[in-house]
C-alpha cells in the first residue's frame, strides 16, 4: 500500500503508517508541517515520528510556509527550539510571513539580532518594509552589516526599507560600494528621499567626493540645512575635497574664485578660509589660475582673510608672480611660459 492509494481515508493512512519505518515517518511528518496539516502531524506522531527530528525543522518547515497555527502547536507539544527558532525566524522573513516572525520572536525567543542581525539582512535585500521595521523594533541593529543596510536599500531603489532603516538610526554617512546614502539616493534619482538626506541635521552626510561632483556651483554656493548655515564650500573645505570646487570654477565658463564665498562663516563663526586652513588646502583655493587679472585682490584675502596660523601654507611671493606670468602669457600666447600649478 503506498500514500496514493491510500487517498483522503485517515484509517487507511494510520494502517500505513504503521508499516512504515521512523525515517519514513520523519519525512511525512515534515512535509506535514509544510502543509500545515497538524491533524496528520498528530497521527504521525502517535505512529512514532519524532517531534524533533531533524533539531526541530518541523518548526523551519511550518515557518516558512507561513502555518502559525501549526508552528504553535509544535511549540506547546515541547518541540525543543535551541537548534531550530533561528533557521525559522530567517525562513518566516524570507517568505514574508510577519505573524510568524512575531510569534517566534515574542513567544520562543529567537533573536533578531542574532548573527549580526542576518534576519534583517534577508528583509531589506528582498524588500520587506513591514519586517524589517518589526525586525528593527524587536532588537536588530540597523548598524548591521557593517553598517550598509541602508545604502543596500537604496542602491534597489527599496524607499520604505530605507526609511524604517534611517527612523531606527541607520548612519547615512557609510559607504556601501564607495557611495554614502545620499550619493546612492542621488544615483537612483529617488527626489524625495534625497531631500530627506539633504535636510538630516548632521552635514557630514554629504562628506564625501561623490556628492560635491555632482552638486553644480550655485548648488554648492548655497546653504545645505535649514538648521545650519554651511555651504558646499564649508563642506567641501572641510571634507578635503576643495579642489573639486576649484575645477569646477576653472570649468566653467565666466566664474571665478569669490571672495565673499570664502569670508562666508559657519554658525560658529568659522569662514571657508579657516576651515580651508585647518585642513591644509589653503593652497587650493590661492591657485594662481582661480586669481588670474586679480593679483592685489588675492593678496589682501590673504593678508586679511587667513589666520597668521596658517599664511605658511601659500607662498605669496610665488602666487603673484604665477598670477603675472598668466596675465603675460594672455597678452602673448606665443611665449612658452607656464605657471607652477600649487595644490593638489
Amino acid at each position: 500500500m503506498s500514500v496514493v492509494d491510500i487517498g483522503d481515508d485517515e484509517d487507511k493512512e494510520d494502517d500505513y503508517f504503521k508499516s512504515c519505518n521512523t525515517q519514513e515517518l520523519n519525512g511525512m511528518f515534515l512535509n506535514s508541517a509544510r502543509e500545515g496539516d497538524w491533524g496528520r502531524m498528530e497521527r504521525l506522531l502517535a505512529a512514532g515520528a519524532e517531534l524533533d527530528y531533524g533539531g526541530g525543522a518541523a518548526l523551519t518547515a511550518a515557518a516558512g510556509q507561513g502555518h502559525l497555527g501549526t508552528a504553535r502547536n509544535l511549540i506547546q507539544r515541547g518541540l525543543k527550539t535551541a537548534l531550530c527558532k533561528q533557521e525559522a525566524l530567517g525562513d518566516a522573513v524570507y517568505a514574508g510571513k510577519i505573524d510568524v516572525a512575531r510569534f517566534l520572536i515574542e513567544e520562543v525567543q529567537a533573536d533578531p539580532a542574532f548573527n549580526d542581525s542576518t534576519v534583517l539582512w534577508t528583509a531589506v535585500v528582498n524588500n520587506k518594509p513591514d519586517m524589517a521595521r518589526l525586525l528593527l523594533e524587536k532588537g536588530a541593529s540597523a548598524h548591521a552589516n557593517r553598517d550598509t543596510l541602508l545604502c543596500i536599500a537604496l542602491s534597489h531603489r527599496f524607499e520604505e526599507v530605507a526609511a524604517a532603516l534611517l527612523d531606527f538610526g541607520a548612519d547615512p554617512r557609510k559607504h556601501y560600494r564607495d557611495m554614502n546614502a545620499y550619493e546612492w539616493a542621488a544615483e537612483e534619482n529617488l527626489a524625495e528621499f534625497s531631500k530627506r538626506l539633504r535636510d538630516w541635521s548632521n552635514t557630514d552626510v554629504y562628506m564625501s567626493p561623490g556628492f560635491f561632483m555632482r552638486q553644480t556651483l550655485a548648488e554648492l554656493r548655497g546653504i545645505y540645512d535649514e538648521k545650519q548655515t554651511r555651504t558646499g564650500f564649508h563642506l567641501a573645505a572641510q571634507a578635503g575635497c576643495f579642489d573639486i570646487i576649484r575645477d569646477k570654477i576653472l570649468a566653467a565658463s565666466g566664474e571665478k574664485m569669490r571672495a565673499e564665498d570664502l569670508l562666508k562663516k559657519a554658525p560658529g563663526g568659522q569662514t571657508v578660509l579657516g576651515a580651508l586652513g585647518e585642513s591644509g588646502q589653503l593652497a587650493v583655493a590661492f591657485d594662481a589660475r582661480l586669481w588670474a587679472g586679480r593679483k592685489e585682490e588675492a593678496l589682501a584675502l590673504i593678508k586679511n582673510g587667513v589666520s597668521p596660523t596658517f599664511r605658511n601654507q601659500v607662498d605669496e611671493a610665488r602666487l603673484a608672480l604665477d598670477i603675472d606670468l598668466l596675465a603675460l602669457r594672455a597678452r602673448a600666447p606665443s611665449l612658452k611660459l607656464k605657471p607652477s600649478k600649487p595644490g593638489p
